[in-house]
């Protein structure tokens, strides 16, 4: 990342944590009146949020296929434990 990158990320996190604004009276008001609208459907939106997400249809094919290959967080633990230990005995003292 170069450093106009890294500055670009910087004022985005500022931005995102702050947390007191400041607007003219005439930008207050169109941000009031902008909030004071009713509501509009967005069908498209809609759709989308009823789909499932790309990770539950990527997580559904994969158990379709083979249950055996998703590891339960215990699986998960013992694996990293042996393989862990594994290291640890074949390393030099």
């Amino acid at each position: 990342m170069d450093a106009e990158q890294k500055m670009a990320v910087s004022k985005e996190i500022e931005q995102a944590d702050q947390t007191h604004f400041v607007l003219s009276d005439e930008h207050w008001q169109a941000f009031t009146e902008a909030l004071d609208r009713p509501a509009q459907r967005l069908p498209r939106l809609e759709k989308l949020l009823r789909e499932p997400s790309v990770l539950e249809r990527t997580m559904d094919s994969m158990s379709a296929v083979n249950d055996s290959a998703i590891l339960s967080p215990e699986e998960v633990a013992a694996e990293i434990a042996s393989m862990r230990a594994e290291k640890h005995a074949n390393s030099p003292v």
